[in-house]
C-alpha cells in the first residue's frame, strides 16, 4: 500500500527518522497495528504505511495463575 507524502509525515518510519521520542512513545503506548512494510507498531492505523491488526492477547494474562510454585 502506497501512502502520499502528506500522510507519510506522520507515519512511524518518518517519525523515527526525525527522532521525536516523546511523540513516538505516545503513538506506540497501546499498539494495535503493525506496519507490514517495516514492522513498526502504533496505536492507530493512520501512523503506519501498511497497517495490519495485531492479535488481541489481553486474554492470555501474565501467566501467574499457572505457577505451580506460588
Amino acid at each position: 500500500m502506497a501512502c502520499s507524502t502528506e500522510q507519510h509525515k506522520m507515519h512511524m518510519c518518518a517519525l523515527n527518522a526525525e527522532g521525536n521520542e516523546e511523540l513516538i512513545r505516545s503513538i506506540t503506548a497501546n499498539a494495535t497495528v503493525e506496519c507490514e512494510n517495516c514492522g513498526a507498531v502504533a496505536n492507530d492505523p493512520k501512523y503506519v504505511c501498511s497497517p495490519r491488526q495485531l492479535p488481541d492477547i489481553a486474554w492470555m494474562g501474565d501467566g501467574a495463575d499457572q505457577c505451580k510454585k506460588c
